[in-house]
């Protein structure tokens, strides 16, 4: 018999710009959620993480930070 696969009940979600850190993989997987990394890097890789790529902001022009 198949089992039904749980539906989503959240996300966790990391942002890796500019290479400043590295993506760790979780220590362990909650089956009630899914993990996102959203990322400039078109080369990132994950066996837990949903890559989602986003081109760089342009800092230059943001003040206030």
């Amino acid at each position: 018999m198949k089992t039904k696969k749980q539906p989503i009940k959240y996300s966790i979600v990391t942002m890796v710009f500019n290479n400043y850190d590295l993506l760790r993989e979780p220590e362990e997987i909650d089956e009630n959620a899914e993990y996102i990394c959203v990322t400039d890097n078109p080369d990132l890789k994950s066996k837990a993480w949903k890559i989602m790529y986003m081109a760089a902001l342009n800092t230059d022009k943001l003040t206030g930070l």
